[in-house]
């Protein structure tokens, strides 16, 4: 039963990688546009760098938790 739901918290710490690597391959669309870009929302790539790392750092911090509960290093 705990494998199983440490199983289920990797899936969803391998979602956020994933919607994360999503994230970023926007940002490389934006950063690859000429500096003036139109339409684009005035803070759209600093708020897009912000939830990236609170994603990231959450992420990092539950993966800590998972080693430790199996005994592993963090």
């Amino acid at each position: 039963m705990i494998e199983h739901k440490i199983f289920m918290e990797l899936e969803e710490i391998h979602y956020k990688y994933e919607r994360l690597t999503s994230l970023i391959g926007i940002l490389h669309q934006f950063i690859a546009e000429q500096v003036n870009i139109i339409g684009a929302p005035e803070h759209s790539l600093n708020d897009a760098l912000y939830e990236i790392e609170l994603e990231m750092d959450a992420n990092n911090d539950r993966l800590k938790e998972l080693f430790q509960k199996k005994g592993g290093a963090a």
